[in-house]
Parts: structure tokens; sequence; C-alpha cells
């Protein structure tokens, strides 16, 4: 899925001994889809962290 929608791209490696191995490699698109996720974490941690404060707080 995440390929169909441009974010990743594979291919098969070779190149190394033993079995082929599949590669990833992310895409500009991918970066930005990974920066947005990584933000949208980072607001629900200090969401988290803020609630965690007032209960300790009473």
């Amino acid at each position: 899925e995440m390929e169909e929608l441009g974010l990743i791209e594979s291919y098969w490696d070779d190149d190394s001994k033993g079995p082929k191995r599949r590669m990833y490699r992310i895409l500009d698109a991918g970066q930005t889809r990974l920066k947005e996720w990584i933000e949208s974490l980072e607001s629900i941690k200090n969401r988290i962290n803020q609630l965690i404060k007032r209960y300790k707080s009473n």
C-alpha cells in the first residue's frame, strides 16, 4: 500500500551472498508523511503529559 501511495519504493537486492532480499527506500512524499506523523505523535504525547501532570498535581 505504501508503494502504491508513492511513499516508498522497493527493489530486490541480489548483490549480497545468500537469498535475494527486498530493500526499501523512502521517497520524498514518504519523508513528508513521516514528518507529519511524527508531529502528530508529538502533539498527542504533549497532551498526555499535560493530563498526567494535572492528575499528579491533584
